[in-house]
């Protein structure tokens, strides 16, 4: 293991602790590029990117045996209504849909249907926000219609309650029960469930009625042409030129298939 993470990273340095983080490593350099700041612009980064600022808390004291003190900072939203985006953002991710619709024995072969490069794909796709001003539209008490939602990769988010129909099988909006996912037919006697655009734009397709309690529909970041700006997806472009240098350095071995949906490798 050292020699090999020595090989990836180099000798006697600190290397990343995640490969979440070590793509981070390849990410924000490229993101900086795309919005033109310098490669240390942390601020700039945090407020163009994330939404963010940073707020100074005062003094905070350090453990150990002398008393000392640093100086405590946090991350903030740059506005409210960065806050109430990136809120609703957050209640709305629940991650993948992972569940067999049929338990049981087979006595035919079945086949596991996957997308070639599926995250990678829809990370290109996903649009930034301007945080300058985050929030284009918001509505409440209203029912769901094609116009809040135009296709699943806008950066909408929402307080709802729904019901699908009852020859609809696998319902896409999910509630989570005691820490697990589940899909059920309606949101029954919850006050509501957070969720996000892929998962609105799905089920008014499978003829869901979905009462909207609260909308924030983000603001989409252009550039000085109009046209939209989609920094990850130089992000993908980088790390695929990097899959292939590294394929080239060190042969085809270490592409091995990990999930044909993953990032590349």
């Amino acid at each position: 293991t050292l020699i090999y993470s020595g090989e990836l990273w180099g000798y006697n340095k600190v290397m990343p602790v995640t490969i979440t983080s070590a793509s981070t490593k390849v990410a924000v350099p490229v993101i900086k590029s795309v919005y033109g700041l310098a490669e240390n612009d942390e601020a700039g980064f945090n407020k163009e990117f994330r939404g963010l600022k940073k707020v100074k808390k005062g003094l905070a004291m350090m453990s150990g045996n002398k008393p000392a003190y640093i100086e405590n900072t946090a991350l903030e939203p740059v506005s409210d209504d960065a806050r109430i985006l990136q809120e609703y953002a957050r209640q709305g991710y629940k991650g993948g849909f992972n569940g067999c619709l049929k338990p049981g024995y087979y006595e035919r072969d079945t086949y596991d249907y996957d997308l070639c490069n599926a995250y990678p794909t829809c990370m290109g796709i996903v649009p930034d926000i301007d945080w300058d001003n985050p929030i284009s539209f918001e509505g409440k008490n209203q029912p769901l219609t094609k116009m809040m939602v135009r296709n699943p990769f806008d950066p909408v988010f929402a307080y709802v309650t729904f019901e699908f129909p009852g020859n609809v099988k696998v319902p896409c909006i999910p509630v989570t029960e005691e820490g697990s996912l589940i899909y059920p037919r309606t949101s029954g006697d919850l006050d509501g469930v957070y969720v996000s655009a892929p998962e609105l734009w799905l089920a008014l397709r499978l003829g869901a009625k979905v009462f909207v309690k609260r909308i924030y529909v983000g603001t989409i970041k252009t550039d000085e042409n109009g046209n939209v700006v989609h920094s990850l997806f130089h992000v993908v472009k980088q790390m695929i030129a990097d899959r292939t240098v590294a394929k080239t350095m060190f042969g085809k071995s270490l592409d091995r298939k990990s999930g044909s949906a993953g990032m590349p490798r």
